[in-house]
């Protein structure tokens, strides 16, 4: 691997926003394991539009939970979420909250998240467009029979780094929105690792998120982010010693 030190100011202030499929118990682990992996049950990298990173990471998270459940692989429609749940979402009768879903110019997994549990999304083959320019009417004639709901869901806000941890040895599927000093992004976290000789070597500090991206299945630094097969490895904190980090 190659790597080069990115520009300091690309280190990372983190504001997490976790949506859970199913209420969890209270972990209360001894002891952290050092590394989790959580891969197995995702499904294929996607390569994203720009500003619907949030349907993506929804999606993700919705489609593991499904792999672990049944063993099976689903593809769910990111454009459905953009052409639909943002109309609905702009009438609280419809989805329980005043705005939208978000567009392709940005968007809430809290919100999506509700839509799904609530209203359901549909396949790709069902609703096979990016959204941006589709309307939810397109949709395939039979999509009422095509939906993929959720049993419940739960939103948080900075729980820590620890009890990020927690969630994801836990084994459910959770997404996080962070900010880069050029954009906001949202993505699934498929696991950490304490000791990653990846982020060691990219960043010169040893504990990284393990995250499925959505910008295709990049290698190397995207924006400054160091990619391997898709996956982005960000660093726990903004600084080596995270005393700056919001989390």
């Amino acid at each position: 691997m190659n790597f080069f030190k990115p520009d300091p100011r690309l280190l990372f202030l983190f504001i997490f926003s976790f949506v859970f499929l199913f209420i969890f118990p209270s972990l209360a682990l001894a002891t952290l394991p050092p590394a989790v992996d959580n891969r197995e049950y995702d499904t294929p990298i996607k390569n994203q539009q720009e500003g619907t990173c949030w349907a993506y990471a929804t999606t993700a998270m919705v489609e593991a939970q499904f792999k672990k459940q049944t063993g099976k692989t689903v593809d769910l429609s990111e454009g459905y979420l953009v052409s639909c749940c943002d109309s609905a979402g702009k009438n609280p009768e419809v989805c329980g909250f005043c705005y939208g879903c978000g567009s392709c110019n940005g968007g809430s997994e809290d919100t999506s998240s509700k839509f799904i549990f609530e209203h359901g999304v549909v396949d790709q083959q069902c609703f096979d467009s990016e959204g941006c320019t589709s309307l939810c009417s397109e949709k395939c004639s039979d999509w009422q029979s095509r939906l993929y709901k959720t049993e419940s869901f739960n939103c948080y806000g900075k729980p820590g780094v620890d009890k990020v941890k927690e969630l994801v040895a836990s084994g459910l599927p959770l997404t996080a929105f962070f900010l880069h000093p050029d954009f906001a992004h949202g993505a699934k976290i498929s696991g950490y690792d304490d000791n990653s000789s990846i982020c060691q070597e990219a960043y010169g500090v040893p504990g990284c998120w393990i995250i499925k991206n959505s910008w295709g299945v990049a290698n190397g630094w995207v924006y400054s982010l160091w990619h391997e097969e898709g996956y982005l490895y960000l660093p726990y904190y903004r600084t080596p010693l995270g005393e700056d980090s919001e989390s």
